[in-house]
C-alpha cells in the first residue's frame, strides 16, 4: 500500500513540472490494478480511492506549465512502479494462494488423522467384541464337551446294564432250552417207543380193514348186480306196459271218435257236445312214482298250479338252484349239504309231495313271520377311538388253505371258500377312515367322504359284518345291513343255515326265476330285480352266512350277466365291455333311487379249466372288477354291493373243458335277506 502511494506521489509531481503540451499528448495514467483475490485489507483500497481524485487536480494544472520530457520521464516512473506494484501484488496472491493450500492441506491432514483415530477407536471396540464372543464360545464349547462327555459316560454304562441283561437273559434262555431239549429228547424216545406199537397196531388194523374193504366190494358187487339186474327186470316190464297202456289209449280214442262221428250225424242240428274226457288209465305194471319229484309252478295269485312253461336253459344246462348242483370244492361227496336231498335207499317208500305253496308277493310278504326290531342309531353306542384296526381272530374251526396275495382260501365245515375284504373298495377317494372299540369285542369302522356322507360299519371279533349304515349329512341314517343274531351271541362255531331248511322247491318258471340280461332291457331288468324272494326267510341273515349258503341265496333270483366277457383266466373289464352292463347298472341306479338301503350281491363264476383254489381267487377278483365298473362309470354306491367269487362250484352249463357261458358275473338283490323291511 505504502508502494502505490509513493507510486501516485511521482507520478503527481512528475506531471505538474511538465509542459502543458506534453501533458496534453500523455493518455490518461491507469489506475493501478487490484487483484479482487488480493489480501489487502478493505481500508487501504478505499485510502487509494479517495488518493487518486486528489491526485488528478494537480496533474491538470502541470499539464499547463511542464514540458513533455518531464511527463515522460514520470510516466515511465510511473509504469515501472506500476510494474513493480503488479509485480508485488502477484506475489502477494501467490502467497496466499500457498498459504490457503497449506491450511487446506493441514485440514485435510487433519480430518485424515481424526478419520484414523476413529477407525482405530472402531477396530478396538470390535476387536473387543470378538474377544468377548469368542470367550462365550469356548465356555459353551467347553460346556458342550462336558456334557457330550457325561452322556457318553451314561451312554456306557447303559450299554453295559443292558449287555449284562442280554447276558443274563440268554443264560435263562440257554438254560431253558437245554430244559427243553431234555424235555424234548425224552418225548421223542416216548414217542418213538409209542410209535413203534403205533405202527404195528396200524399195520394190524390196515390188514383187518383190507379184509373189511375187500368183503364191503364183494358185497357191493353184488348187490349192483342184483341192482342192475332188478332195474333191467323193471324196464322191461315197464315197456310193457307203457305198450299196452298205449295200445289201450289208443283203442280207446279210436272209440271215443267212431262215438263222437255217429253222435254228430244222428243229431246234426244240435250242438256239437264237448269231447268226453277220457284219462289214462295205468295198468298194474305201471311204475312207480319217483321218491322226489319238482313241484310245479304255482300262480302267485291263486295258489293254484300254473301251466309249466319250456325252460329257456338248453339241454347241457345245470339246475337253475345252485343248491342243486354238485357238492362245493372240497365238500365230502357223501354228505347232503345246503338243503339238498340225501339220495334214498332202494327199499323206501316214495316220499308224499309236500303241497306247494305260494311264492311271496314283496318283500315284507317275505319278513311277515318275524318280530319287529327296534334299531337304535349306529352311532349311539359310545367306543374307544384307536389308531389302528383292531386285526380279525380266526375262529377254531376255520383253516386257512392257502393265500393269494390279498385273497385266502379256507377251509370252513369242510366247505372251501375263498375271503377278500372290501375295506379298499369301500374306503376309495375317502376324506378320513377311523375306527373304534365297542363292547363284546366289536369294532366300529367310519368312512368320511368329502361331500359328508359316512359309511358306518360294525364287525364282530371275526371281522363279520353285523352292520352297515349310510349316515347323511344331516344325521338321517340309512340301514343297509343288520344281524340282530350275530350282534347278540358268540359265534362258536360255522354251520350252513341251509342245513336246517328242505331242499327249494321253485314254484315260478324258470325264466322268471334267471334272468339273461343280454338281450334285457334297462325297464324289463328293473321289474325283474324288483321281484320278492320266491320263499319266506326264517331271520335276518348276516351277509357272509349268505354268500356261504347255496340255500339260502336260492331263496332271491339272479340277473346273469352273460354279457361281459371276460378273457380266459383274466379279471379285468375292458371298456369295449362297460357297454354290456349298462342296462343292469341303470336298472340297479333306478332301484336305488327309489330305496337307497337295497343291497346287490355281486357273484363270479369260472369254467372248469384250472385249480378249484386258482379259480375261486380269479371269480372273486371277477366279481370285484365288476362292482368297481359299476362305481367308476355308472355311480353305483360301493356299500351298496357285496362281492363273493365261486370259481367253478356253480357251472351254469354242464363242461369240464373251456365254456364262455361259465366264465360269467351274477347280481342278486338280496336286501330282504340281510336288514329289516321296515328298518328305513
Amino acid at each position: 500500500m505504502n508502494m502505490k502511494r509513493t507510486a501516485l506521489f511521482f507520478a503527481s509531481t512528475a506531471i505538474l513540472f511538465s509542459s502543458p503540451a506534453a501533458m496534453a499528448d500523455q493518455p490518461p495514467i491507469n489506475r493501478p490494478f487490484i487483484s479482487s483475490n488480493s489480501n489487502v485489507p478493505a481500508q487501504m483500497l478505499a485510502q487509494a480511492e479517495e488518493t487518486a481524485p486528489q491526485a488528478e487536480q494537480p496533474v491538470e494544472e502541470l499539464k499547463k506549465h511542464k514540458g513533455g520530457r518531464q511527463a515522460e520521464e514520470a510516466k515511465k516512473r510511473a509504469s515501472e512502479e506500476t510494474d513493480a506494484a503488479a509485480k508485488e501484488q502477484q506475489k502477494a496472491e501467490e502467497q496466499a494462494k500457498r498459504q490457503a493450500d497449506q491450511a487446506a492441506r493441514a485440514s485435510e491432514k487433519e480430518s485424515e488423522q481424526k478419520a484414523e483415530e476413529a477407525k482405530r477407536a472402531a477396530n478396538a471396540e470390535a476387536d473387543k467384541a470378538a474377544k468377548q464372543q469368542n470367550a462365550i464360545e469356548e465356555e459353551a464349547k467347553q460346556k458342550a464337551a462336558q456334557e457330550a462327555k457325561s452322556a457318553k459316560a451314561a451312554e456306557k454304562e447303559a450299554a453295559q446294564e443292558a449287555e449284562k441283561a442280554r447276558q443274563a437273559t440268554e443264560a435263562e434262555s440257554n438254560k431253558a432250552a437245554k430244559q427243553q431239549k431234555a424235555v424234548e429228547e425224552e418225548a421223542r424216545k416216548k414217542a418213538a417207543a409209542d410209535s413203534d406199537a403205533a405202527k404195528a397196531a396200524e399195520k394190524q388194523t390196515a390188514k383187518e380193514a383190507e379184509k373189511v374193504k375187500k368183503a364191503t366190494e364183494q358185497e357191493a358187487d353184488k348187490a349192483a348186480e342184483a341192482q342192475k339186474a332188478a332195474e333191467e327186470e323193471a324196464r322191461k316190464k315197464t315197456d310193457s306196459a307203457q305198450k299196452a297202456a298205449d295200445k289201450q289209449t289208443d283203442k280207446a280214442a279210436e272209440t271215443a271218435k267212431k262215438a263222437t262221428d255217429k253222435a254228430a250225424k244222428e243229431t246234426p242240428a244240435a250242438p256239437a257236445p264237448d269231447a268226453p274226457a277220457t284219462a289214462e288209465q295205468p295198468s298194474q305194471a305201471a311204475p312207480a312214482e319217483p321218491t322226489t319229484k319238482e313241484a310245479k309252478p304255482v300262480d302267485p295269485a291263486t295258489g293254484k298250479a300254473a301251466q309249466q312253461e319250456a325252460s329257456p336253459l338248453p339241454e347241457n344246462a345245470a339246475p337253475a338252484l345252485d343248491s342243486a348242483k354238485r357238492a362245493p370244492a372240497g365238500e365230502t361227496p357223501d354228505k347232503p349239504k345246503q338243503g339238498q336231498a340225501a339220495e334214498a335207499p332202494a327199499d323206501q317208500k316214495p316220499v308224499a309231495q309236500q303241497p306247494a305253496v305260494a311264492a311271496p308277493k314283496n318283500d315284507a310278504d317275505v319278513q311277515q313271520e318275524l318280530a319287529p326290531v327296534k334299531i337304535e342309531p349306529v352311532l349311539t353306542e359310545k367306543g374307544t377311538r384307536t389308531k389302528d384296526r383292531r386285526p380279525d381272530e380266526r375262529p377254531g374251526d376255520v383253516q386257512v388253505v392257502k393265500k393269494f396275495g390279498d385273497r385266502t382260501v379256507v377251509n370252513i365245515d369242510n366247505n372251501v371258500y375263498v375271503e377278500s375284504s372290501d375295506r379298499p373298495r369301500m374306503s376309495r377317494d375317502s376324506k378320513d377312515v377311523y375306527y373304534e372299540d365297542l363292547p363284546r369285542n366289536r369294532t366300529r369302522e367310519t368312512i368320511v367322504r368329502d361331500n359328508g356322507v359316512q359309511i358306518v360299519t360294525i364287525r364282530n371279533r371275526y371281522g363279520d359284518v353285523i352292520r352297515r349304515s349310510r349316515v347323511m349329512p344331516d344325521g338321517h341314517e340309512v340301514v343297509l345291513t343288520y344281524t340282530p343274531d350275530y350282534d347278540r351271541e358268540e359265534r362258536l362255531e360255522w354251520r350252513d343255515p341251509g342245513d336246517d331248511l328242505p331242499p327249494l322247491a321253485l314254484n315260478i318258471p324258470v325264466r322268471d326265476y334267471i334272468l339273461d340280461a343280454e338281450e334285457a332291457p334297462q325297464e324289463e331288468v328293473y321289474e325283474f330285480f324288483e321281484q320278492p324272494p320266491v320263499e319266506r326267510v326264517e331271520r335276518i341273515y348276516s351277509i357272509d352266512e349268505v354268500k356261504r349258503s347255496a340255500r339260502i341265496r336260492d331263496k332271491v333270483r339272479r340277473v346273469d350277466l352273460d354279457t361281459i366277457t371276460f378273457q380266459f383266466g383274466s379279471a379285468d373289464v375292458g371298456e369295449d365291455q362297460i357297454s354290456h352292463i349298462e342296462s343292469v347298472a341303470k336298472a340297479m341306479a333306478q332301484i336305488l333311487k327309489k330305496n337307497p338301503a337295497e343291497t346287490f350281491l355281486i357273484e363270479g363264476h369260472t369254467d372248469a379249466v384250472g385249480s378249484d383254489q386258482a379259480n375261486l381267487v380269479l371269480s372273486d377278483r371277477r366279481a370285484e372288477s365288476v362292482a368297481q365298473a359299476l362305481t367308476n362309470v355308472f355311480d353305483i354306491p360301493p356299500e351298496n354291493m357285496a362281492t363273493q367269487g365261486y370259481g367253478e362250484q356253480y357251472l351254469k352249463i354242464k363242461a369240464d373243458g373251456p365254456e364262455q357261458e361259465n366264465r360269467r358275473v351274477a347280481i342278486r338283490r338280496i336286501t330282504p335277506l340281510v336288514a329289516p323291511v321296515a328298518s328305513n
